[in-house]
Parts: C-alpha cells; structure tokens; sequence
C-alpha cells in the first residue's frame, strides 16, 4: 500500500490507523511526486466548449478539484510522522494503547477494530510528530507499507466508516498484472451529458460523481484503465513495481456509512478509461466537440496505491 492524505483542518489532530492482512514491515517514506504524477497521467481532462453546439471555438483546460493486549513490532519516525506497527488480541486494549501513546483515537473504533483482530489482521498506526507542522498542512506521506502477503488481493476502507466527516473522497489506484476493481462495490458511471463550465472556468466533473454515486447507494467510477502510462520519478522501488503493469484510477466520494466492505479486488478485462464530449458552458448545449481521454489531477481526501503482485489463479 501507498498511502497520502490530504488535511483539513490542523495536521497535529491527525491520527490514522491502517490495517493489513498479514504483519507488514515498517513503513518508509515513498516520492512524494508520486500521486501528483499519477493524477497528471490519469486523471479526468474536461475540456471546455465555448460557442454553442456547432464547434469549440475555443478549448482550453479545465480545473478538476473536482501494552496490554498489544504488541509492537515496530516504531520510528518518517519526516514530520511517527509510526508504530502493532497487533492486538482485542480492539479496546488497541484503543487505550493508542491513547496512551497520544495517537488520536476514540471507542468508536473498537467495534471495527475487533473484526480484523479476529480474521488475523495487523495494523500501521501513524500520527503527526509533536510540534512538526505548524497550523494546516496540505498532504502528509506517501507513506510506502509493503505487506508479505498471497491472499486475495484486499485494500481496507471499512475504518472510513468512522469518520466524522459528512463525505469522505477517495481515489484508488490499483497496478497490477491485470486490469482489476472491486468485486463488492458497484462501478458507477456519471452522466456526461449533464457536464457543464460554470462562469469561472470550473466544472461540475465532482458534483455529477457524488449524485452518481448517491444514486447508486454507494461505489466507484473508473476514471482510467489500461496500460501504465510511462510513470518517470525518482522512486526505484515504486518505479520497478509500476513498470510495465495494468494500472486502474477509481474515485468515489460518499458518506462515511457506505463504507461498509474493505475493497476485495479482481481481475476486470473489460475495464476501458471513460472519454468525454466537449463541456460546454452553463447555458449551451453539449456536443461538436469530439471526445477526450482523460488526463487531468485532483486533490482527493485520500490517495492510495495498491500494488498488487499476486494474482488468484484463473478459474
């Protein structure tokens, strides 16, 4: 897993527990270019349509903002975080542990804590190191955690559930051998035609996602699929992992309760990156524009990579 959040509100309140199906060696830092490149290759480019619907007069790029109990097999600190990785025989000594260790937390979490304890699951608990940042801060990692695991391929989201924020944000991206997507979630697709510049130069790409997937009761839309589109940063590691493999963008923005299933992945081969016809602006109608593929960035409440190295067997 390669993770990166995005802040809102005072970095020093942040706390951030991941689980992970098997015991994971410590986390390190991972380029910190990571996602704004991933996002520049991958994501939505709309582009705006001026002068009706007979041609587009004018294109240009749009924005897309669119102790007891626990054991602790390891802890340090990466840049301004302070990490710990641990395990717990029951999700109310996990809780008064991280108290204890001034990682924010609250018992709210011991119920969904207690289901990864029992099915084996370990945990990277992560914080903001005492008086590292001063007021807001935008993102924090990519933290790099790499989990000796052959299981099912499996990415944990259920502990979103708790937040207490109305919406929760997440893009996913997924490299593998094959094009994969969850087999437990809907894949949602937005309504094109609906796609409109607002008087500022802004589109409405972000609302339509969130009324589809409201819609739909919760899920993903695929923003792209396909080939990894020649990812250059200065990241070995991440870098030989991506290379050469099939690389799949969702984004889903939905409240909290909908996060009810971890993402259990498979392989999908009919995944295919969405194109868009010319938006135009508010008052216009749609078309003359031809399609565009997507190529755009967001700053997402969370930015995750799952590298997936292991595939289930064909069946």
């Amino acid at each position: 897993y390669v993770l990166q959040i995005a802040v809102q509100g005072d970095a020093s309140e942040l706390g951030w527990l991941i689980p992970t199906p098997a015991l994971p060696d410590a986390p390190v830092l991972a380029d910190k270019a990571l996602f704004d490149t991933l996002g520049d290759l991958t994501g939505p480019m709309l582009i705006s349509c001026s002068g009706g619907s007979g041609a587009c007069a004018t294109d240009k790029a749009l924005e897309y903002r669119g102790e007891g109990g626990v054991t602790v097999w390891a802890e340090g600190k990466l840049d301004n975080l302070e990490y710990a990785v641990l395990s717990a025989t029951d999700g109310s000594d996990l809780n008064d542990w991280l108290q204890t260790h001034d990682y924010p937390t609250n018992n709210a979490i011991t119920l969904v804590v207690n289901n990864y304890i029992a099915a084996g699951w370990k945990f990277v608990a992560l914080k903001v190191s005492q008086n590292a940042l001063q007021g807001d801060q935008p993102t924090l990692g990519p933290v790099a955690i790499h989990i000796p695991y052959t299981g099912n391929p499996v990415f944990p989201v259920k502990m979103s559930s708790l937040s207490a924020t109305a919406s929760v944000s997440l893009v996913l991206y997924i490299a593998a051998e094959e094009l994969m997507a969850p087999g437990n979630y809907d894949l949602v697709t937005i309504n094109k035609e609906a796609l409109r510049e607002d008087a500022d130069g802004n589109a409405n790409y972000n609302e339509l996602l969130k009324q589809a997937i409201d819609a739909q009761g919760g899920g993903f839309v695929v923003e792209y699929a396909g080939a990894e589109p020649g990812i250059s940063f200065s990241a070995p590691l991440l870098q030989g992992k991506l290379t050469g493999k099939k690389l799949v963008r969702l984004h889903t923005d939905q409240a909290p309760s909908k996060y009810l299933y971890d993402v259990e992945l498979e392989v999908r081969s009919d995944l295919v990156t969405p194109s868009y016809n010319c938006v135009p602006r508010e008052g216009e109608e749609a078309g003359g524009c031809g399609n565009v593929a997507p190529a755009g960035n967001a700053l997402p409440l969370l930015a995750l990579l799952a590298i997936v190295a292991w595939l289930p067997r064909r069946r």
